[in-house]
């Protein structure tokens, strides 16, 4: 019968655990996410432009034909590329809607802290914070000023 060795199993899941939380703080980061959106949005607005510039030199090409007298008017210079441009568009709104449900998922299900969240404000936070203790501090100095007050007004009596 084997032995085992709970040393090396102790020191296996030490490590698989801190490989686990490095690759979550790394997923879950800031800069991961943003430049994974920004690539795929990217690429995909790039498309939509390069098809936009094409509809409309398609549509230059067949307005110089059609001023051409006896030249048949020939559709498919316009149709091709605003079917193409209108694809472009379906799939810039798809894929921004499947961005949107991954990370409503992550912000949802795998974020276990408000940091962890795509689109949390590390600077927004603090101010709030901050804004919050700051009216605590003001209702406290409101308190004393009002004590100080009422202490004044029974020794003036």
């Amino acid at each position: 019968m084997a032995k085992k060795h709970p040393k090396i199993v102790d020191d296996f899941n030490k490590r698989s655990h801190n490989t686990y939380m490095e690759f979550r703080q790394f997923f879950l980061g800031r800069n991961f996410l943003a430049t994974a959106v920004g690539v795929v949005i990217g690429a995909n607005f790039f498309d939509f432009v390069k098809t936009f510039i094409s509809l409309f030199a398609g549509i230059g090409h067949f307005i110089r034909i059609a001023l051409q007298p006896g030249h048949p008017l020939q559709w498919q210079i316009i149709t091709a590329p605003l079917s193409t441009f209108l694809q472009s568009v379906i799939s810039l709104i798809v894929v921004a809607l499947v961005l949107f449900a991954i990370i409503q998922i992550i912000n949802n299900v795998v974020a276990e802290r408000p940091e962890e969240k795509f689109g949390y404000n590390y600077y927004l936070a603090q101010m709030q914070r901050m804004q919050e203790q700051q009216e605590i501090t003001n209702k406290l100095l409101q308190q004393i000023l009002d004590e100080k007050q009422n202490t004044n007004q029974k020794i003036d009596s």
